[in-house]
């Protein structure tokens, strides 16, 4: 038999995160930076429900009815307003999913006199005819259905703002989300990078009675701006998730952009990613 290569242990536990996460849902609320270039940017978004061996220029986006998947193009935008998108990939991988995408984006890091205002160029999922035939709006949202965990098929729907879940709702997501994210940590104390961690967050919610994996009352966009109980420990070479009541936590600045200076740029992957970003 081929080895499952979703197949992962935590806690002394061992599951396929191809079956757990079969059907789960994810909530995404683009960025003014999406709805300004009609796109969808994957950033740290998808990752802890998918095969991280994909990159994210290669996932499978379905729209309603669609029978190809959306195509890719090319955007550029400074840093400062690309890397809140992908803060939860965690410092080494967010700057390596960059210098994955060009050349040109590795020697604008590297010699950038601010890292924060390097323009990079990106593939982002071209959302231009989704969003005009829905009338998406900023505040909107987009719900993502895991079609097939390894290959990365997702399908989408829209949300219009007005179905948005209440604040108590929101509230009790993040309490659970987090309740089960501190477990994670204890568990398995500054080991996994942060989408292992997000991901290991459903599972122990799930273990705790919680299934969060349907009706997202919360994006990845908003809690990275609601962190109550959790943060990110930014010292040393990559990030991780972190209890708030750990002594001696240092603080993000400047959406971490800056901490970009002396990191290598090399793509750590082991993808050619030379290849055409147009997909059909």
């Amino acid at each position: 038999m081929t080895e499952d290569e979703s197949v992962v242990s935590t806690g002394g536990e061992t599951f396929s995160r191809r079956e757990f996460f079969q059907g789960a849902q994810f909530r995404i609320r683009p960025s003014v930076l999406e709805l300004e270039r009609n796109v969808l940017i994957p950033g740290d978004r998808f990752q802890p429900f998918c095969n991280e061996d994909v990159f994210c220029d290669e996932y499978r986006l379905f729209t309603p009815g669609a029978k190809t998947p959306l195509k890719t193009r090319m955007i550029e935008a400074p840093l400062s307003r690309l890397a809140p998108l992908h803060l939860l990939l965690g410092r080494a991988q967010m700057l390596d999913t960059f210098a994955a995408e060009s050349e040109e984006n590795r020697l604008r890091l590297r010699h950038a006199g601010r890292t924060s205002n390097a323009v990079m160029e990106i593939s982002a999922y071209d959302m231009t005819e989704f969003y005009r035939t829905a009338g998406f709006r900023r505040g909107d949202s987009l719900i993502v259905t895991v079609e097939d965990w390894n290959d990365c098929r997702f399908s989408l729907e829209y949300r219009p703002r007005e179905l948005d879940p209440s604040a108590a709702e929101k509230n009790d997501w993040i309490g659970k989300y987090e309740k089960a994210l501190l477990e994670v940590c204890e568990a398995e104390r500054d080991y996994y990078e942060i989408p292992h961690q997000l991901m290991f967050g459903f599972w122990y919610a799930n273990k705790q009675g919680n299934d969060l994996r349907k009706n997202p009352a919360v994006s990845f966009d908003e809690y990275r701006d609601d962190m109550r109980e959790i943060v990110i420990r930014t010292e040393g070479v990559d990030w991780v998730l972190a209890p708030a009541d750990d002594a001696d936590v240092p603080g993000m600045d400047d959406h971490a952009s800056d901490h970009a200076h002396g990191h290598s740029c090399e793509c750590g992957c082991g993808h050619d990613h030379a290849h055409d970003h147009d997909h059909g």
